[in-house]
């Protein structure tokens, strides 16, 4: 609909690209499979549009001039729509802004633990100029702050945005975790790989998440050694040696559990490190002491063990079990820095 859409547009038809449709054929016969006719759709291109390789899926895109602008169309799924957008929009944007007498430059910082607001403030002698633009934003739990800036030359743009994004890494640390691209399990995978330090992981409320983005990471073979999910009271017991008195004493969501869940798993797997959540998530299980989006996060390392008590909105299980893991590695993150993490 989007292609056809664009073509109405430009005032113009959809034609078949023979290259790209012979290109779609070979990907599916590779793969053991004949392609659907649906498949081949997507080699039609607005005649005069510029097809984008898509080597992350099957469908390319393309760009097309409608007078004296351009749309890009890409595909719909994030991690391919994201990919082509690096490797094709932003270095056509750049080309077109180096020829004339604008240069923009942007940097992206992520930060994890300080409040959208609390990030605003801090960066408050920046956030209302004209330029560099500083904007912040959002997304589970992550806050990233954006910088662009516009000058007569590409190397005048950069220094702009090097000069504030500098006093924004002061502000911020230890919580900022990464620029541009970097993920939080990238950062903290980072840091175990350079320091060589084994990690392990054991998991209730979180269901394997923490492990799962640990091990969504290249390279995290040479340090991940184990993740436990031990959703029973028994598992925590049998799986990890759980004292059963101390279930029995504090309940499975508490500090004293999330601290020996930790403990055991380091304990079981052989590990320097070890990360473990306990909490309730929802719809169900809460009690008027301990209500959904109770969380008790723990980081054992080297025999020392720190549990950590959170408080999420209970307003989606989802968004409190991957708040609550990504809030996990930055608390071990923090911890590996030897920077004092939050309150426990």
């Amino acid at each position: 609909m989007t292609r056809e859409a664009a073509a109405a547009a430009a005032g113009t038809e959809s034609v078949l690209d023979e290259g790209e449709a012979a290109a779609i054929e070979a990907r599916f016969k590779k793969r053991g499979i004949t392609p659907h006719p649906s498949n081949v759709r997507q080699a039609y291109f607005p005649r005069g549009s510029a097809v984008l390789a898509n080597p992350w899926g099957t469908a390319p895109g393309f760009r097309l001039g409608i007078g004296d602008s351009s749309i890009f169309v890409l595909p719909g799924p994030p991690r391919e729509m994201e990919a082509m957008f690096d490797a094709n929009v932003v270095p056509w944007l750049r080309d077109r802004a180096a020829s004339r007498e604008t240069a923009l430059a942007r940097r992206r910082l992520h930060v994890f633990g300080i409040p959208e607001p609390r990030v605003a403030e801090s960066l408050e002698p920046w956030i209302r100029g004209p330029n560099p633009r500083i904007g912040t934003t959002v997304r589970k739990g992550v806050v990233t702050v954006s910088i662009l800036a516009r000058a007569a030359t590409a190397e005048g743009a950069r220094a702009q945005v090097e000069e504030v994004a500098a006093a924004a890494r002061e502000r911020l640390h230890p919580n900022l975790f990464g620029e541009d691209g970097k993920t939080l399990p990238e950062a903290l995978v980072e840091i175990l790989v350079e320091m060589g330090i084994s990690v392990a992981t054991a998991e209730s409320c979180t269901g394997g998440w923490v492990a799962k983005y640990l091990t969504d990471v290249p390279g995290v073979s040479a340090v991940f050694k184990e993740g436990f999910v031990v959703y029973e009271n028994r598992a925590k017991v049998e799986r990890l040696g759980v004292p059963a008195e101390l279930l029995a004493e504090h309940g499975a969501v508490s500090r004293e559990v999330a601290a020996a869940m930790a403990e055991g798993a380091a304990r079981a797997a052989g590990a320097r490190l070890s990360i473990a959540t306990t909490g309730i998530a929802g719809p169900s299980g809460a009690t008027p002491e301990k209500p959904i989006g109770l969380v008790f996060l723990a980081v054992a390392f080297d025999g020392r063990t720190r549990a950590w008590r959170r408080s999420y909105p209970p307003r989606d299980r989802r968004l409190v079990r991957e708040v609550s893991s990504r809030e996990a590695l930055q608390l071990a993150r923090l911890v590996l820095l030897d920077a004092p993490p939050p309150q426990a």
